[in-house]
């Protein structure tokens, strides 16, 4: 009997609209003989590299000990590395070889500050084990998440076939401005769901250009509910800035007229650029920090 066996990859982002932590990308990969790993990837600083607070280290969402195995890379680089903790020796030799560059406050040559890209990764011999097991770190908002981890398999003919499931609990998030504020409902319940199908009976010219249309709406809807999201927590701390270059009125009141003007439909927008730009559009250094 023939065996189908398939490296099948999970990929999810850990996090919520509502959150403003940064999302964290979690790659999970079944092996063909059931075991499996849990992976996450971003770019740390010197403090990480160096073996400073790992258990709580804010670039990852789960406390990393000796169980879990770390490469890296310099960034922009191919070469990957397994050294780790870096000796504090090892990492001068890092600096020594980085470019010079200009300090923008100081106006001071010094050496580029070097940036990391690390994968930290864990193996479990199931996926069973990995269900009872796997932890995010206590501080993360998702810790107390019951997530349900499944490999089922299944003979068909000649071949085995393996389906791998993550199940997440739903997650209420509230939106400021309903979705149907930019869509009807059948197109929103098509873009989500596939149906119903409100293109039939046109041609691929007239789909593509429809859907076009759909996509459009949705990242006006999404960038939308983003703005308010992040602008609320700017007028919330508002009062944590020292010298704020604009009162807190004349903020409240410029909201609707930068998202007009700077948001559009991008829901990739940098808050603290499109502030600059809007209250100080000849400034060429940052005016208002977030």
């Amino acid at each position: 009997m023939k065996t189908h066996t398939k490296i099948l990859i999970f990929f999810a982002t850990v996090c919520a609209l509502t959150s403003c932590i940064k999302p964290d990308d979690m790659l999970t990969v079944i092996n063909p003989d059931g075991s499996c790993y849990k992976e996450f990837s971003n770019k740390t600083l010197p403090d990480f590299m160096l073996g400073e607070n790992l258990t709580e280290q804010s670039n990852f969402p789960v406390s990393i000990d000796s169980t879990w195995k770390i490469t890296w890379k310099l960034e922009d680089s191919t070469e990957i590395s397994t050294e780790f903790p870096l000796r504090q020796s090892a990492y001068d030799s890092i600096v020594a070889r980085m470019p010079d560059e200009k300090d923008p406050k100081t106006n001071k040559i010094q050496k580029k500050l070097p940036v990391f890209d690390v994968v930290i990764r864990k193996d479990y011999k199931s996926v069973e084990e990995m269900g009872n097991n796997f932890k995010l770190r206590e501080s993360h908002e998702w810790s107390k998440m019951k997530v349900k981890y499944n490999l089922d398999k299944k003979f068909r003919w000649f071949y085995t076939y393996y389906t791998y499931t993550e199940t997440y609990p739903k997650i209420e998030t509230k939106f400021k401005t309903p979705i149907d504020s930019f869509m009807t409902k059948e197109e929103a319940t098509y873009w989500f769901t596939g149906e119903p199908n409100i293109f039939k009976g046109m041609n691929g010219i007239e789909i593509r250009e429809a859907v076009g249309s759909l996509e459009d709406k949705y990242n006006h809807w999404f960038a939308k509910n983003l703005w308010d999201n992040e602008f609320d927590i700017l007028l919330t701390n508002f009062d944590l800035m020292e010298t704020a270059p604009v009162s807190k009125d004349n903020l409240t009141r410029s909201k609707d007229k930068i998202l007009e003007s700077k948001v559009k439909s991008d829901k990739d927008f940098n808050m603290e650029k499109l502030l600059n730009t809007y209250f100080n559009p000849h400034c060429s250094y940052p005016s208002i920090t977030i």
